[in-house]
């Protein structure tokens, strides 16, 4: 099902605002650059967009305050509880716009808590907030990494090849990721 513009435009704005006090340079762009990739996704795949939209708008508004200059490692250590913090912001700003059934609003939390679980995925919305994310992640060309050069390379050669690559399983998922990561290379 397709989700109303408007709704999306308040959505969009509510996650600029709870974005703005998490990863400098990153949180917001990243997630503009993940929703871009979450409607190719659909496009491409199938999906539910009133599901799937404001899933991948939510995911990473619980990173609050980690600074303006940071690190890889200090990144992975916020990552403990910014799912959950993201599924509660979620659900307090979506209930309010009266627009979304129970049902729905209980799927997008669980996407959202669950976003960075990517072992044994067999949901195909889980999968596609995966290969969103994971995409508005490694699309430097559109979303410049906000880390310094041997962060970008650690990501690359560390994080990508455990926590990503080997998750991506859509069609279109695994064609866009190997265009992505052979760009991302060379910058």
């Amino acid at each position: 099902m397709q989700l109303d513009a408007k709704i999306e435009e308040k959505i969009k704005e509510e996650m600029i605002r709870l974005t703005s006090v998490g990863r400098t340079n990153w949180d917001t762009r990243h997630t503009l650059c993940a929703v871009k990739w979450m409607k190719k996704l659909i496009a491409a795949e199938g999906g539910d967009e009133r599901i799937l939209i404001p899933a991948i708008y939510f995911h990473d508004t619980g990173y609050e305050n980690l600074g303006k200059s940071y690190g890889l490692d200090e990144v992975m250590d916020a990552k403990k509880g910014h799912a959950e913090q993201g599924a509660g912001n979620a659900l307090n700003f979506l209930s309010g716009l009266k627009y979304f059934t129970p049902e729905e609003l209980k799927r997008i939390c669980y996407l959202i808590a669950n976003h960075d679980k990517h072992k044994n995925i067999t949901e195909p919305d889980r999968q596609l907030i995966l290969e969103a994310d994971g995409l508005g992640q490694i699309d430097w060309e559109n979303c410049p990494p906000s880390f310094d050069k041997k962060n970008r390379l650690r990501f690359i050669n560390e994080i990508l090849p455990r926590d990503r690559i080997p998750f991506i399983k859509t069609t279109a998922g695994k064609r866009y990721f190997n265009e992505l990561l052979e760009k991302a290379k060379k910058l």
